[in-house]
């Protein structure tokens, strides 16, 4: 079958698909399918084909979108296809499916894939996706965000949903049906009822950044620290209201509309945003242990990242926060950078700063280099050199801070506080780890 067309005939589409999903088949002559070639890393971890089908709604030459217009792969499906994680499991959900791009890869790794979907034609492309691509169609279901499904149902549930604060929700794939940015947190209690302990949720979302730039306080806010074992607020990116406006009126073919816009920017106004940050929460519910060790929950500024996370790198990530060492347990123990960590000096008008100002790069990970304060500067600098040293025996964290405060002039208390908050940080991001007690050094 020939898909240079970008449309397909209806009675092609029905016998595809084998039961339709819903009653009622939209025009298919409103349908496009394009080719969409996944990242390699996807590609790898999933075995799947150099191209994958997927099918959506023409985008019209001129004029807005329609309200029920089904998007395509766009930057956001893509990046949430790039960072979920893809270790098997027993059931996954797709919320707010679109054009099935994120369901399609669930059937890659997970035995039960469901599908669900507020717009009918949406769960037309996402069976239709499915079955153009030779790949089991999922289960379909016609619901508002995560109101149908059992407690416990789910292991892994991938959301890029609705959640642009517009000043009415007039575009079912983006305009959000909840006030200013409260989406998420509605999201989040939903989510965390469906997954089933240990269940994972990926979610891409944007929020209100206020005045003073705190962000994290807010994103935070919305998660019960009680049914989320580990949770990851990660900023991505963040703009200004002007430019929040433009990004929205361009995509939905609204650019020319100055009354729309004018609307718009008041509404913005009238929540009190300063700017509007865009990223993922990734959360993984409790399993429910009575000694559980919690991994926490975080916030993260990765603007500076160089690419974006991979599945099994955002896994990783999660499970190294899994337990992080209290204040006692990390002055009792040895530190070591990762194998590829680099320290370099700042370089600030083409002249290398001094030894206190650096900046710790590694190869193999997805974030840029990290500046280190001063007293995260002498640590990893002594860390260096004893290793390339080949220092025989572990060396604590307790038995250098003293030197570290002579050297840099700070105080004791001072290195103590910039240590505890900055090494979990970047054990937690995998720069470093832990050696054991006094003795012979880790090899």
């Amino acid at each position: 079958m020939s898909h240079t067309e970008g449309a397909l005939g209806l009675d092609e589409l029905a016998r595809m698909v084998g039961e339709p999903p819903l009653a009622g088949a939209p025009d298919p002559r409103a349908f496009d399918v394009q080719p969409w070639t996944p990242p390699n890393a996807l590609r790898r971890d999933l075995g799947l084909p150099e191209s994958l089908w997927v099918v959506s709604d023409r985008r019209p030459t001129s004029g807005p979108l329609a309200p029920e217009h089904v998007m395509g792969v766009g930057g956001a499906s893509e990046s949430l296809a790039t960072i979920t994680p893809r270790e098997p499991v027993a059931a996954a959900l797709d919320l707010g499916c679109g054009s099935g791009v994120q369901a399609l890869l669930l059937g890659y790794h997970a035995d039960r894939v469901v599908a669900s979907d507020i717009s009918p034609r949406a769960l037309w492309c996402t069976a239709l996706t499915c079955a153009l691509n030779d790949r089991p169609v999922p289960e379909l279901v016609l619901a508002d965000l995560a109101g149908p499904f059992a407690p416990d149902e789910f292991d892994l549930v991938v959301s890029d949903p609705p959640f642009v604060m517009a000043p009415e929700a007039r575009h079912v794939y983006r305009d959000s049906p909840a006030p200013a940015d409260t989406l998420t947190a509605r999201l989040l209690a939903d989510i965390a009822r469906i997954l089933r302990p240990g269940g994972t949720v990926v979610l891409l979302t944007s929020w209100l950044v206020p005045d003073d730039g705190d962000w994290a306080t807010r994103v935070l806010g919305w998660a019960d620290a009680g049914r989320w074992q580990r949770l990851w607020a990660a900023l991505r990116e963040q703009v200004t209201p002007e430019q929040y406006v433009d990004l929205w009126l361009l995509d939905s073919g609204q650019g020319r509309d100055a009354e729309l816009r004018l609307r718009w920017e008041h509404h913005l106004g009238a929540m009190g945003a300063a700017a509007i940050g865009f990223g993922w929460v990734l959360g993984v519910t409790s399993a429910g242990a009575a000694d559980e060790p919690s991994g926490g929950i975080w916030a993260e500024d990765v603007r500076s990242a160089r690419v974006l996370p991979t599945g099994a790198q955002v896994r990783a990530e999660v499970d190294r926060r899994q337990g992080l060492p209290g204040a006692a347990d990390l002055l009792g123990r040895g530190l070591r950078l990762a194998d590829d960590a680099v320290l370099t000096a700042v370089d600030v008008g083409g002249h290398a700063a001094a030894a206190d100002a650096l900046l710790l790069s590694m190869a193999s990970s997805w974030r840029g280099p990290q500046p280190l304060d001063p007293a995260l500067s002498w640590l990893f600098a002594r860390v260096t050199a004893d290793r390339d040293a080949r220092v025989g025996r572990t060396i604590t964290l307790a038995e250098l801070l003293p030197a570290c405060a002579d050297d840099t002039g700070w105080e004791a208390a001072d290195v103590l506080v910039s240590w505890l908050s900055g090494v979990r940080d970047l054990l937690g991001a995998g720069f470093a780890a832990l050696d054991g007690g006094p003795g012979p050094a880790r090899q």
